[in-house]
């Protein structure tokens, strides 16, 4: 297990990513960009193919740099419980050999990896966000972003002059570069300090891009399962008292506010 736990880099492309996506330079497309590829690379992995190399890097590192380490050994068979089987017949699976049982691990993390990742990106809140990003960068760079305001008015169309914003958006590149902006390397450092340098006169002027820039700063991303867990927590915790551990009460919470995939 110590040979396991050394040298597992299952996740090396979604750390480097995640520093990526970390940037405040990076847009939300960039950054959904950057996690469907990570999915791809992370799907290329699992396979019998794939694990074989993983576990032939692993076993000779461990022979060259560090011989003290054991060989990993596939854990203690254990009888599995008769209400879990069917009739006479063994239907529970138990790895023969070491490389069998990290196999199971190996793709298991990587399933895991991949559905978080997905969740994570695949949201309506978040594509709201990117969309209003998105609207905001191209008409600064002078690009097409028909499909971006289209999608923006279909949700914000109670706060939104639609034929305000398109004459606003014709002069934002403008704008843009008359505050000293380089609108061809535009990004989203740029575009809150943007909002931040304007004075008054150019806020009257620009008043439905500066909403989107109110938008895009208040908008949440992502939904707020993590504040109604706090909420959750007192529901769970109002029987439950000082009866469990905090480990107990994790597992307990993360059962309760995900349910819905549990």
């Amino acid at each position: 297990m110590e040979l396991w736990d050394w040298s597992l880099d299952v996740l090396k492309d979604t750390e480097m990513k995640s520093r990526i996506n970390g940037s405040s330079s990076i847009s939300a497309a960039q950054g959904n960009k950057l996690a469907v590829d990570v999915v791809k690379t992370l799907k290329t992995d699992r396979s019998d193919e794939s694990f074989d190399l993983f576990w032939a890097r692993i076993k000779q590192r461990k022979d060259k740099e560090i011989e003290s380490i054991e060989d990993p050994v596939p854990p203690r068979k254990r009888k599995v419980p008769s209400r879990f089987e069917l009739g006479q017949q063994q239907t529970h699976y138990f790895p023969q050999t070491a490389k069998d049982h990290y196999k199971q691990i190996y793709f298991e993390a990587i399933d895991f990896a991949t559905t978080a990742i997905t969740a994570r990106f695949d949201q309506k809140d978040f594509k709201v966000y990117m969309n209003l990003q998105e609207l905001l960068l191209k008409a600064t760079a002078k690009q097409p972003y028909d499909a971006e305001v289209a999608e923006v008015l279909k949700v914000y169309s109670e706060d939104l002059n639609p034929y305000q914003l398109e004459g606003q958006l014709v002069l934002l590149p403008q704008v843009a570069a008359s505050n000293a902006f380089d609108t061809s390397r535009f990004n989203v450092d740029d575009l809150i300090s943007f909002f931040q340098s304007i004075d008054e006169p150019h806020k009257l002027l620009l008043s439905e891009i500066c909403m989107l820039g109110k938008l895009l700063l208040v908008i949440p991303a992502t939904n707020a399962a993590s504040e109604r867990s706090f909420s959750a927590l007192k529901r769970v915790k109002t029987y439950l008292r000082a009866t469990t551990g905090d480990a107990r009460l994790n597992h307990l919470m993360t059962l309760h506010v995900h349910r819905d995939r549990t």
